[in-house]
Formats: structure tokens, C-alpha cells, sequence
């Protein structure tokens, strides 16, 4: 028996279900042994919601926040109000200027880290806002 022939027996024997063949001749003898696979038997994946990505809306500029209408009671927006692309979210009083605070994405106003009126400085967080979208 060639070398040649024993790796192609080797071959044949992981395809099949033979764990075990023995050859004899005169003066030698050939013993090959497979150890049987397990199939991995993994749980049923359940499904999943898409991942939540949580963005922030920050101060474009240091001045007052304004979270509503002077004239009005309701606030601009609340926590769990979803909100769309470019929705307004409040304002940034700056002098005499209102800034407007702009959604960037769709999805749900997870908090407001800051009180109406308060004053804020450059970049401070006024808004999270939660999407499962990633965008």
C-alpha cells in the first residue's frame, strides 16, 4: 500500500461513518481511527430589535435655553415624545437671537439634561434622543 493510497483512504474514511479500519499484510499493518464529531446543537436564536444608538443634541453656542413659547405653556418637546429629522427641539437665546435646536435624526427624546431658561454654555448636552434606526 502507497503513501498515496493511505491518504486517499484517509480521505474517504472522514466522509464516512467508519470510525475505525485496520489493515494487515505480511510484515505490517495499517490502523486508522476517526474520532466521531458532535454536531453543535445551538439554541433557536431568538429575534432581536435593532440596536438602540442614543445621539445627542448639544448647545451650538453659549446663551439661554428656551424649551417653550414664551406665550405658551407646552413645551417644544417632552421626554418619550418622538420627534422627526429637523424638528424643532428649542431654542438658544443669544442676545437678541433665538437659535433654533434641531432634531438630526428620528426617534424618541430620551431625556432633557438641562431646565428651561437656564443658561448653557458652549456644547453642553440639552437632548438625548434614542433610535433603533442607527440613523
Amino acid at each position: 500500500m502507497t503513501l498515496a493510497e493511505l491518504r486517499l483512504l484517509a480521505k474517504t474514511l472522514r466522509k464516512t461513518a467508519v470510525n475505525r479500519i485496520e489493515i494487515n499484510g505480511k510484515g505490517w499493518s495499517v490502523r486508522m481511527t476517526r474520532v466521531p464529531t458532535v454536531p453543535v446543537v445551538l439554541p433557536p436564536a431568538e429575534p432581536s430589535e435593532p440596536p438602540h444608538v442614543i445621539f445627542t443634541v448639544c448647545a451650538p453656542l453659549p446663551g439661554q435655553l428656551l424649551l417653550r413659547h414664551p406665550l405658551l405653556d407646552s413645551y417644544y418637546v417632552t421626554p418619550e415624545k418622538d420627534v422627526q429629522v429637523n424638528d424643532i427641539l428649542g431654542f438658544i437665546k443669544v442676545g437678541v437671537v433665538y437659535l433654533p435646536l434641531r432634531s438630526t435624526v428620528s426617534g424618541t427624546v430620551v431625556a432633557v439634561e438641562s431646565a428651561d431658561e437656564q443658561p448653557v454654555e458652549y456644547g453642553s448636552e440639552i437632548f438625548r434622543i434614542r433610535t433603533s434606526s442607527g440613523l
